[in-house]
């Protein structure tokens, strides 16, 4: 597992999105049945506010 965003703002939403049950329900809601052995690949985005990293939210995934 590799869990990276860009910069300092990216990595840290990206390391709330996975310690977040809220987070990942919302991306299991979103994969196909039967993709739990499968490759993932998620793409997040956030809001920077003042400099604070906001709330992930998915853009995209890509499961294969």
């Amino acid at each position: 597992m590799v869990i990276a965003g860009a910069g300092r703002n990216g990595t840290e939403a990206a390391g709330e999105f996975v310690a977040s049950s809220v987070l990942l329900k919302k991306l299991d809601e979103r994969l196909p049945a039967g993709s739990q052995d499968s490759n993932l690949e998620v793409i997040l985005k956030t809001d920077l506010i003042d400099g604070k990293t906001g709330e992930p939210a998915i853009v995209a995934t890509y499961v294969w």
